[in-house]
């Protein structure tokens, strides 16, 4: 565990957070006696903000957006992070899938020869990725989760939309009307931003935490925790206009940093009702 001015950096491969190389942005909760992960995320829960777990790239092919955690990471160490680490904590997995993001493959291996989708191994967590992922979120227990993808445009569920952005909002059918909106809110924050900033967007789907249960969206929405999954169009792709793609994902995140720097507060507080109550 190493600390350096805003933030520590995991790098050990074989540590607690097992094939990932992670950043976890901080303020105000001094992290510099902290010698476990366990440590760190206490100090940081204990100056009461909001929590935000950005992730990226779980799917190795899906570059782009990994390429713009480590951007936004670059943007948060200044003046930009300094105003926003005031009212929220912020932790970043920028490349959820090291060896995947290697071999731009969609899948991870365990067990020397097994094969897996990452984003559909969170029920049984046979990925050294998920098990890590989680061992983080059930740590810091983040109210709001940003999820980073890229996808596909010849597949059916997508080829009609082709747009710079497709992004949802996960809410469970039982939420309160505080919560959903609260979600709603987060998503027409991103949008303003994409519009703002000359590019194009759509709804992916606002369907209850996404395509299968097995999957990260579906693990936060039934924790109750507000998630946002983003996906610009990068499979197959190459670099064919990847600065935009990158750009997209940081205008998005830009509109709803935004939103929860006004809202800090209220949002904390709207996800731990919504959790009390259920």
């Amino acid at each position: 565990l190493q600390v350096h001015e805003h933030f520590f950096i995991l790098i050990d491969r074989y540590d607690l957070m097992t094939f990932l190389s992670q950043l976890f942005y901080k303020k105000a909760a001094d992290l510099s006696g902290a010698k476990t992960l366990e440590q760190a995320a206490a100090l940081v829960n204990a100056n009461n903000k909001v929590t935000v777990h950005y992730q990226a790239q779980i799917h190795g092919n899906e570059p782009a957006a990994g390429e713009a955690a480590l951007g936004m990471l670059k943007r948060l160490d200044g003046d930009y992070g300094e105003s926003l680490l005031d009212t929220m904590n912020i932790y970043v997995i920028p490349r959820l899938s090291p060896y995947g993001a290697y071999k731009s493959s969609r899948y991870v291996y365990y067990n020397g020869s097994n094969s897996t989708d990452p984003n559909r191994d969170f029920m049984n967590l046979n990925s050294a990725e998920t098990q890590a992922r989680m061992v983080a979120y059930n740590l810091f227990d983040p109210e709001v989760v940003f999820d980073s993808h890229e996808y596909q445009e010849s597949l059916t569920s997508t080829s009609h939309k082709r747009k710079d952005l497709m992004l949802c909002t996960h809410y469970l059918p039982n939420s309160s009307e505080e919560f959903t909106e609260t979600a709603l809110d987060l998503a027409y924050s991103a949008f303003d931003q994409i519009t703002e900033d000359g590019l194009y967007y759509s709804w992916y789907s606002d369907s209850v935490g996404g395509i299968g249960a097995n999957t990260g969206s579906s693990n936060t929405a039934f924790r109750h925790a507000l998630h946002v999954l983003m996906e610009t169009s990068g499979i197959n792709q190459g670099l064919l206009q990847y600065e935009r793609r990158v750009a997209t994902h940081v205008s998005a995140l830009t509109g709803i940093y935004a939103y929860l720097d006004e809202n800090a507060s209220q949002v904390k507080e709207t996800v731990r009702a919504e959790q009390s109550r259920i």
